[in-house]
């Protein structure tokens, strides 16, 4: 389900993205917390890509599906 080329392109956005905003950016700016966690302790990434989903082999239909329908 996933286009082998564009997921090594976005990777490569995301490192680019990385190196040019976000690293000068909290160089000048440090981020609240060292990290982030939701309620039950689960650490809440910065930015979330398909990139996520592909590694777990994430299928739309299968896993999530459509309003008012059963996945």
């Amino acid at each position: 389900m996933w286009d082998k080329t564009k997921l090594k392109e976005l990777e490569r956005l995301v490192r680019e993205w990385e190196e040019t905003c976000l690293e000068p950016t909290l160089s000048q700016k440090p981020e609240r917390r060292e990290t982030f966690q939701t309620d039950v302790g689960l650490e809440i990434k910065r930015l979330y890509t398909p990139l996520d989903l592909s590694a777990r082999d994430f299928d739309y239909a299968e896993d999530l599906g459509f309003p008012g329908q059963y996945p």
